[in-house]
């Protein structure tokens, strides 16, 4: 694809998004390869709306934010991304991921009165949220939640059903399959002037998460055996600006290691 469609994507989707937002104090959890980043930073609430004269709703603002970091990932590398347009998609991005923050809810689609959409809105989060290769939505695990009410409101046969039967049923296998590619590298990063630096602690696996409720054996059956934390691959990026903290603790930690200013890595109790 041209580098001019990805800019000219970008730049309309810069534009639909609302201007301005409330006040939110975004917490942003990152995944970096074995690293997890987790840091605040003043936000506005500004989500994407289907049309100008529709609500703003938390489908539209997980694909508007699916689309940002998609743009921004195919752009990152050229040179003609400029400075300017990395700063306007950084802010973008923080502003979006501070409206589903604010508006969380995966047991209907947040901003829509009618409550319609649903499906589409879980399916917009799991792409929302991988893209930007993230487990939280703020303080709320997204995967964990939305595939606990999909289990729960799964009919008999397997299907789901709101609105439209097949619609409905392959968005949230979709959701369950966590079926999205994550960006390259990561999204979003700690606004300048940086934070002090701070050491790094490799994370420890991530263990598997309690099994979710099904309504029957029938309904569900064998649903909760795979793990509902996202997995990341390896990522050669490291940030000194942020505080990096273990994604979990296992029952038998090994001795985290710290990074220091250098970049080497080192144990307790060695220099």
């Amino acid at each position: 694809v041209p580098q001019e469609v990805w800019t000219s994507a970008l730049e309309w989707l810069l534009t639909a998004q609302e201007r301005t937002g409330p006040e939110v104090k975004l917490r942003i959890t990152e995944a970096r390869g074995e690293y997890r980043v987790v840091f605040t930073e003043d936000a506005r609430a500004r989500g994407f709306r289907y049309r100008p004269e529709n609500m703003l709703t938390g489908a539209m603002t997980a694909a508007g934010l699916a689309g940002v970091v998609i743009c921004q990932d195919e752009l990152w590398a050229s040179r003609r991304f400029t400075a300017e347009q990395r700063n306007r998609t950084r802010k973008s991005v923080r502003d979006a991921m501070a409206w589903l923050q604010d508006n969380f809810d995966v047991t209907r689609n947040p901003g829509e009165s009618q409550g319609g959409w649903h499906f589409y809105w879980l399916y917009g989060l799991e792409r929302a949220g991988i893209l930007a290769r993230t487990r939280f939505i703020g303080t709320k695990d997204w995967y964990l939640e939305g595939a606990t009410w999909l289990l729960t409101k799964q009919r008999r046969e397997g299907s789901w059903q709101s609105e439209h039967l097949l619609l409905d049923t392959a968005f949230g296998v979709l959701f369950l399959k966590r079926s999205s590619l994550r960006a390259r590298g990561p999204v979003i990063t700690p606004a300048e002037p940086a934070a002090p630096a701070l050491s790094a602690r490799r994370a420890a696996p991530l263990p598997r998460p309690p099994r979710p409720p099904a309504p029957c054996a029938e309904t569900a059956p064998g649903v909760g055996s795979s793990p509902c934390a996202l997995a990341f691959a390896p990522s050669p990026y490291r940030s000194s600006a942020c505080s990096c903290s273990p994604i979990s603790s296992s029952s038998a930690p090994q001795a985290p290691k710290t990074r220091s200013a250098t970049g080497r890595a080192s144990s307790p109790g060695r220099t």
